[in-house]
C-alpha cells in the first residue's frame, strides 16, 4: 500500500518506468491494473528462488548466478526507461524497502545523474531483533538475530549512498539516525488511507466481533495471531457474558494458523475481496502485535472506518494517536483481554475512541494530506 501510495505521486510528476521485485508472490491481475494505470512501462522481475525468500541471503552471499538474473532483469528496466522517448535520462531513482537498495545502485551506474531514493517501510535490522525477542526457546531466534546483524551491515553500506531517504514516523526517523550516523537527508512522509464517503454501520444482530486483518505469510502477524487467540481470547470468552468472534482476514493463510483458527469463536476468512465489507462485519478492531516495525497501516484503516481499536503499544508505534483517547493499548494478555471487554461493554467508550481517532486519520493520515507530502518531496 504504501509503494502505490508513492507510485501514484511520482506519476503526478514523473513519466514513470516501474521495476516490480515479487517476494512473496507473483503479481495479481489487480496489481497488473494498478501499476499500468500510474508507469509508462512495468517490468516484473520472474519471482525469486525459494532458497533466497530470507532476503539476508542476498547480502551476505552475492551469489554469482541470482546477480546475473537479477542483473539481467534490471537491464529490461534500463531498455524500457530509454524507449520511453529515446532518452537515456533519469531524474530520480526511487527504491522501495532496503531489499531493493543493491538494484538501484546497479542502474545509478547506468544513469549517474539521477537523485537516488530509498523509502524505508520499516527498519529491518530493528523489526529482526523484535522478532528474535518473541522465541522462548534457546537458540529458537538465532537465524533472526544473524539477520539482524546482516541487516544492519547492509543498512551502513548502502543507507549513505543515497541521497535521500524517507521513513514513515518521527521515531522511525530519529532511530535511523541514530544507527546510521552516515545517514543523508531522512524525511517522514506517513503511512496513509483513503477515507470512506460512507463507513459501515456495525451490524447488531451478531456476536461480537473482534477484526484482526494483515498479510498472513508475514511472522509478526502470525505471531499477533498466536497470542491473541491463545492469551487473550479465553479470557474474553470467560468473561463477556455473550457470544464473541474473532475473524482473521489476510493474504496468504498460514499453515501455522491452523491449530489456532479451528478454536471456538475464530475464523480465518482468507483474501478478501471487500475489506470495507469485512470492517462492515466487525464491531471492533485487534492489534494485538509483538514484533515489527515502521507504522501499521491495519489501525490507520481501523481509524478510518471508524471502528474502535485495542493494540499493543508496538501495534501504534509511531502514530500520533493518544491511548485511552484515540484507542486502547495494552501490553499483556489480561490488560488486552480487559481492554476487549471494556470495548464489549462500555459502547460511550468505543463511539468516544472512533470519533477522535477518525478526526486524527482525517488531519493527518489521510490520503489526500499525504499526498500534498509526496508531491512536495518528489
Amino acid at each position: 500500500m504504501r509503494a502505490g501510495m508513492w507510485l501514484e505521486a511520482l506519476a503526478q510528476r514523473y513519466r514513470v518506468a516501474l521495476l516490480v521485485v515479487p517476494v512473496f508472490a507473483t503479481a495479481s491481475p489487480r496489481f497488473e491494473a494498478f501499476a499500468r494505470a500510474h508507469a509508462e512501462s512495468v517490468t516484473v522481475m520472474a519471482p525469486v528462488p525459494a532458497s533466497y525468500r530470507r532476503w539476508p541471503r542476498l547480502f551476505r552471499r552475492r551469489d554469482p548466478d541470482l546477480i546475473r538474473v537479477l542483473g539481467a532483469q534490471a537491464r529490461r528496466c534500463v531498455d524500457a526507461v530509454r524507449s520511453l522517448d529515446g532518452s537515456a535520462d533519469i531524474e530520480v531513482i526511487h527504491s522501495f524497502r532496503l531489499y531493493t537498495a543493491p538494484i538501484a545502485l546497479s542502474l545509478a551506474r547506468e544513469f549517474p545523474a539521477a537523485r537516488l531514493h530509498l523509502d524505508l517501510d520499516d527498519i529491518e535490522s530493528v523489526t529482526r531483533s523484535r522478532l528474535a525477542a518473541l522465541h522462548d526457546v534457546p537458540g529458537a531466534g538465532d537465524a533472526d538475530i544473524e539477520d539482524a546483524r546482516r541487516f544492519a551491515a547492509a543498512e551502513h553500506d548502502w543507507i549513505p549512498r543515497f541521497d535521500r531517504v524517507y521513513v514513515c514516523s518521527e521515531l522511525d526517523a530519529e532511530r535511523l539516525r541514530g544507527l546510521v550516523p552516515a545517514a543523508p537527508e531522512v524525511r517522514v512522509i506517513p503511512n496513509a488511507v483513503r477515507i470512506p464517503s460512507s463507513p459501515p454501520v456495525p451490524r447488531t444482530t451478531h456476536p461480537y466481533t473482534f477484526f484482526f486483518v494483515g498479510t498472513l505469510g508475514y511472522e509478526p502477524n502470525l505471531d499477533a495471531v498466536a497470542w491473541f487467540t491463545r492469551r487473550v481470547l479465553p479470557r474474553v470468552h470467560a468473561r463477556a457474558g455473550r457470544p464473541v468472534l474473532v475473524r482473521i482476514v489476510g493474504r496468504l493463510p498460514a499453515a501455522d494458523l491452523r491449530p489456532f483458527t479451528g478454536r471456538h469463536g475464530v475464523r480465518l476468512v482468507g483474501e478478501a475481496a471487500d475489506l470495507a465489507a469485512e470492517y462492515g462485519d466487525a464491531d471492533a478492531v485487534a492489534v494485538p502485535l509483538r514484533a515489527g516495525g515502521g507504522t501499521r497501516i491495519k489501525v490507520l484503516e481501523a481509524f478510518a472506518h471508524r471502528r474502535p481499536v485495542v493494540s499493543t503499544s508496538l501495534g501504534v508505534e509511531g502514530i500520533e494517536a493518544v491511548p485511552g483517547l484515540d484507542l486502547l493499548v495494552a501490553d499483556d494478555g489480561d490488560a488486552f483481554a480487559d481492554a476487549c471487554l471494556r470495548l464489549i461493554s462500555e459502547p460511550q467508550l468505543a463511539a468516544d475512541l472512533v470519533d477522535r481517532a477518525a478526526a486524527l486519520v482525517a488531519s493527518r493520515y489521510s490520503q489526500d494530506v499525504v499526498n500534498r507530502l509526496l508531491i512536495e518531496a518528489t
